[in-house]
């Protein structure tokens, strides 16, 4: 078939979770012989490194077409107030006419559809579609206010502002469902998001994110020869305005980073925090440790894995597979994780393939345990790519979305 992957951006192999899997499960279709065209829904603003991404695409065989955005519409003074439009509650909307025109052209037979912004932006496909999605946006958004909480004040416009956030919130998931029941089939990367899409009318199922192998067949090689800090190295990982970054980094600060410190000392470990962007104000003054290494973005972030000790993933939320625990099964790092992370991976067992922590306090003292016993580091990290390769592969769980996607079609 000639398929079309309508995504946000374009995917590539270095740069957050969802371009990451968005990659992966382009690799698949392509490995299984279909011809494919990329539909690169854009944003607001300019996608960085976008003519470098198109090229990677292009040179694994897939044709990109950008989606260019149609900016973004401030609202009348009191309009979303009580019921927002599609195009308020999601912008990409307003890119349909530009999608359905672009997909005629290419002559797609079916599509893949990835992220909230492409299944808005896909309301105008007649193909057969496959939906993929995450976290729901107002699960996202809602998140994001409790640890950025909207400004009060005198000025009326910031009560206009809060009271159409509030509407956005009451209304925005309910209307994802609704573009969602018109798909015959969407994978849910989280299995306790499948079911609540199916509980509220969707044909959904739990898909195990696809994730590329960084780690690669001769990860025991390239782990053994990696080079190894006179003092305990954790890594923790992700660009450092996302939401699942923030939350973690404000459970690290108040509870790991005092407990690591009083039992190795401030000089007796060292934290390296990778991810692009100024840290949160949640981070506290964490930055100012003499433990703590700010690293920026690095991509690829290969040795950052392989030279880790563990993997600290603090991250408290009920939200969908966090892909830096999933890269690192690939690298077989050690991985010490909030065990709320369970709902969206829920093949995680703790002491088994990850060391799983109700809290901060727990998350703490499963980093110590592990820094203290690197036989079992080395266990957890051989259990967890055994999991890896039986699970996340593009071999696996991408072929499970293009067979799919190719049931859907014969349909």
């Amino acid at each position: 078939m000639h398929v079309g992957v309508v995504f946000s951006g374009v995917p590539n192999p270095g740069h957050g979770g969802g371009s990451l899997t968005a990659w992966s499960f382009l690799r698949s279709l392509l490995d299984a012989g279909h011809r494919v065209t990329t539909f690169a829904v854009q944003g607001a603003e300019r996608e960085p490194r976008l003519e470098e991404r198109v090229r990677e695409a292009e040179r694994i065989g897939s044709a990109v077409v950008p989606i260019p955005s149609q900016g973004l519409r401030a609202p009348g003074r009191f309009e979303g107030l009580l019921a927002p439009s599609d195009e308020l509650l999601f912008p990409s909307a307003a890119q349909a006419p530009l999608l359905r025109a672009a997909a005629h052209d290419a002559g797609i037979d079916a599509a893949l559809v990835y992220t909230t912004e492409a299944v808005a932006a896909s309301t105008q496909l007649t193909v057969p579609l496959v939906g993929l999605m995450s976290d729901p946006p107002g699960l996202s958004r809602s998140i994001r206010r409790r640890y950025e909480p909207m400004p009060w004040g005198p000025d009326p416009r910031r009560t206009l502002v809060r009271l159409r956030e509030k509407a956005y919130l009451r209304k925005v998931d309910d209307r994802l469902l609704e573009l969602l029941r018109r798909f015959p089939s969407v994978g849910m990367f989280g299995a306790h998001h499948a079911e609540w899409a199916r509980a509220n009318g969707v044909a959904a199922w739990y898909a195990p994110s696809p994730i590329v192998d960084l780690g690669g067949p001769d990860w025991e090689r390239r782990r053994a020869a990696a080079t190894r800090a006179d003092r305990p190295r954790i890594l923790m990982i992700g660009h450092l305005r996302g939401i699942a970054t923030i939350s973690g980094l404000q459970i690290f600060a108040q509870s790991i980073l005092p407990e690591l410190t009083r039992q190795l000392g401030a000089d007796g470990f060292e934290v390296h925090v990778v991810g692009g962007y100024d840290p949160p104000a949640a981070a506290g003054d964490a930055f100012d440790h003499p433990a703590v290494v700010r690293r920026g973005q690095i991509e690829p972030p290969d040795d950052e894995f392989l030279e880790a000790d563990v993997l600290l993933v603090p991250t408290p939320l009920r939200t969908g597979p966090r892909s830096r625990i999933i890269t690192a099964m690939t690298f077989g790092t050690c991985v010490v994780a909030h065990e709320a992370n369970r709902l969206g991976i829920p093949e995680l067992r703790h002491g088994e393939n990850a060391f799983l922590a109700p809290d901060g306090p727990g998350l703490a003292r499963a980093t110590l345990d592990a820094l203290a016993d690197p036989a079992a580091r080395a266990r957890v990290g051989q259990a967890a790519r055994r999991l890896y390769e039986s699970t996340f592969t593009p071999e696996i769980a991408g072929t499970r979305i293009v067979r799919e996607l190719e049931r859907v079609a014969a349909d």
